[in-house]
Order: C-alpha cells, then sequence, then structure tokens
C-alpha cells in the first residue's frame, strides 16, 4: 500500500498503471532513449498542469514546506485524486519515476523567462544522461508542455525539433542558459532559464529544489502564479487547451492548438470567474475550492 511506503519513495506500479505503462511493470525496459521519450510523452499527455491547489493555500494562510512534495503527497494528488499539479509537482514525481527506472537523472533549479537576476527559483528542470550524452526533460508547463526529451551538449547555442514540428532554443548567456520554443511561423517563446556553471548547467541537490519550493513561496513579494494568475491546462484528445484567470484584470480565456498547426485560437472568453470555475471541472475535472472562489470575486 502506498501509506506503508517512505514518503519519498514512489509507488512505480501505481505510477506506470497510471500512465498507461504497463508493460514496464512485468518487463523492466532498459534505461534508454526509446524509454525515456515513452514516459515523458505519457507523463505530459496523460495528466495535466494546474496551480488552482497552490493558491488555494496560499488564500488559507498556510505555510509552505519541503513536506507538502514528499513524492508521496505528489503521488497522490496526480494521480490517486487525479487533480494533476504544479511544475515542482509535474518534474519531482517525473524524476523520481525515471531514477525508479534506472535512468541517471540530476535536477537543475531554474526560473520562468525573462531573465531576472534577483528572482528566486520558482521551477525546476531535469538533465538525464545517456551514453555520455545529456537530454533535458521539461514536464512543467501546461498548456505549453515539452513532450519529449531535448538532446543539448550546452556547449553552445543549439536547436533541436522533436515530434516532427516542435522546436526548440537552447540559448547560451554568459552566466545562464536559457529554453526557447519556435513557433511555426519563427516566433521565439520564452521558457525557462537556469544557471551555468563552466559549460553545464549548475547541478541542484533535491533538498536545494526543496528549499527554493520551500523559500520561493513563503516569499511576501507577490508572486503571480501563487498570487494572481489561475492556470490550468494540458494535452487533451488531439492538441493543448489552457484555461487562465488573472485577478487584477478580473478575466480569462480558454487557448486551443490542434497538434501540427501553429495557431493558437482564443476559444472561450471569461469575464466573470464563475465561467472559469465551470470550465476547470468541464475540461479538467478540477473542483475551485470556495475560498479560492471568494477570494477571486471578491471586488478590489
Amino acid at each position: 500500500m502506498q501509506s506503508s511506503m517512505e514518503p519519498n519513495t514512489i509507488d512505480l506500479v501505481s505510477y506506470l498503471t497510471f500512465f498507461e505503462l504497463q508493460d514496464y511493470i512485468t518487463k523492466r525496459p532498459s534505461p534508454n532513449l526509446e524509454t525515456l521519450t515513452k514516459v515523458v510523452k505519457q507523463h505530459t499527455t496523460k495528466t495535466f498542469y494546474q496551480n488552482v491547489d497552490l493558491q488555494t493555500k496560499a488564500v488559507r494562510g498556510d505555510t509552505f514546506l519541503k513536506e507538502d512534495l514528499a513524492i508521496s503527497s505528489i503521488q497522490k494528488t496526480m494521480i490517486d485524486d487525479k487533480r494533476g499539479g504544479m511544475c515542482f509537482d509535474q518534474n519531482l514525481l517525473l524524476e523520481a519515476a525515471l531514477t525508479a527506472l534506472g535512468f541517471n537523472v540530476k535536477l537543475a533549479a531554474a526560473c520562468v523567462l525573462p531573465y531576472n537576476p534577483e528572482q528566486l527559483p520558482t521551477h525546476s528542470v531535469l538533465l538525464v544522461e545517456i551514453d555520455s550524452e545529456h537530454y533535458l526533460v521539461d514536464s512543467g508547463f501546461g498548456f505549453n508542455n515539452i513532450r519529449a526529451p531535448l538532446k543539448f551538449d550546452f556547449k553552445g547555442d543549439q536547436e533541436v525539433t522533436v515530434l516532427g514540428h516542435e522546436r526548440y532554443q537552447l540559448i547560451v548567456e554568459p552566466t545562464y542558459y536559457k529554453i526557447n520554443h519556435i513557433t511555426l511561423e519563427g516566433k521565439d517563446l520564452g521558457y525557462s532559464y537556469f544557471m551555468r556553471e563552466g559549460d553545464f548547467p549548475r547541478i541542484a541537490t533535491k533538498d536545494e529544489v526543496l528549499a527554493n519550493y520551500e523559500r520561493g513561496m513563503n516569499n511576501k513579494k507577490e508572486l503571480a502564479i501563487r498570487d494572481s494568475k489561475l492556470y490550468v491546462g494540458g494535452y487533451k484528445g488531439e492538441g493543448r487547451i489552457g484555461l487562465s484567470f488573472d485577478k487584477k484584470l478580473k478575466s480569462g480565456n480558454l487557448l486551443s492548438q490542434k497538434d501540427s498547426i501553429s495557431e493558437v485560437i482564443k476559444a472561450e472568453e471569461y469575464k466573470d470567474f464563475g465561467e472559469f470555475v465551470v470550465a476547470a471541472k468541464k475540461y479538467f475535472g478540477i473542483e475551485v475550492p470556495a475560498e479560492l472562489q471568494k477570494a477571486y470575486e471578491c471586488k478590489e
């Protein structure tokens, strides 16, 4: 039973079953690129991103603790309760699964672009080594999830294409790396950045990543992901959809993008928070708690 396991030990059978990787239960796969690609694809298409729970915790006045990111807690939220998770949840669960499958996985503390030298890390990425080659993995971007490992050697600017049409770019800056997604029209969409140490990303321990979460989420400065912008998004059917709502603007929308099509369609607009609540339930099965609804519906 999961309840009898150590807090930071993954229930691999439950994980593989939920992400439709049952073949790996009876015959454990080799930790090669084929396996990595399949696990990343399943993980990024069978669950979704949401910061509803994060903001609910903030509204309740709870303190954010490292223990929030115990693997057993993440697995309960994402697998047992089918509620998806934010970037730390997504990537730490994926890191635990890949490690259990025999992969050499390291973590790098990251931030969401644009670059700000005073910004505390509120993100993380995975670096997987296979036969002396390195792959960046990041399942924490919801609507814009990276659904395949990205091969980079980190020694210079590089571009890779995965899934036949999705282009990603690594840019080497003097003290950090940044990751961009390039649309079919050639537009750069900034994803994240992480620090350099020589010609390779600066590696972070698990304790450092957990401390970043605790420190960043308890910071008194306004943080959009925790305080004012709600996101629920992921891969559904034949493409991506993403819901958002901005507390200050008192508006939100639903974006849709089909596979192999660059155009992002604003399929729905929300001028009332109640419409967002209904959509979150309709598209992702997410119940928005009453206290968070009250916080977003209050007149400022």
